[in-house]
């Protein structure tokens, strides 16, 4: 079966059960990435689920932020490939603007709570960590990777 969003690759991989390629499944976790730095700032005690929901009223904005991220970190290695990027991700945010439902079971199954330990995710309960271009969002119970984030170089 071809890919819900892109439609050019076989759907496979973690997001397989919901039709997306792996590719499409990589930006969907870069946006979610996104939002877990965001949401790690939050000085509120509040549940991920919540502040994700309100995050896709701002889809676009996100999209852009990550855009500024990634032309921040790599601007170098980010210019070969930085309209197929944008293309790429505004595709992802169409798309998820048109299936809130879908990014909801998405993130009911991968990021509303840890996978491993099975901790409610809150911005005491996430750890981030910025190494070699990745972004990284991982469980600080138990260390367990719950999303992650890399510059455009090789899309």
């Amino acid at each position: 079966m071809k890919c819900v969003i892109c439609g050019e690759e076989e759907a496979d991989g973690k997001y397989e059960e919901f039709g997306i390629c792996p590719i499409c499944g990589d930006l969907i976790e870069d946006v979610i990435a996104m939002c877990f730095k965001r949401f790690s700032k939050l000085n509120e005690s509040q549940k991920f689920p919540d502040f994700f929901r309100r995050q896709l009223d701002y889809i676009e904005e996100t999209a852009s932020w990550i855009w500024g991220w990634v032309m921040e970190k790599d601007k170098e290695s980010a210019k070969g490939a930085d309209d197929r990027f944008y293309k790429k991700l505004e595709m992802i945010i169409n798309w998820m603007e048109s299936n809130i439902k879908t990014v909801e079971k998405i993130c009911n199954e991968f990021f509303y709570s840890c996978s491993k330990c099975g901790g409610e995710i809150s911005p005491e309960s996430i750890k981030i960590e910025e190494t070699h271009g990745w972004f990284k969002v991982f469980c600080k119970n138990c260390e367990n990777l719950l999303a992650k984030c890399f510059s455009p170089k090789e899309i």
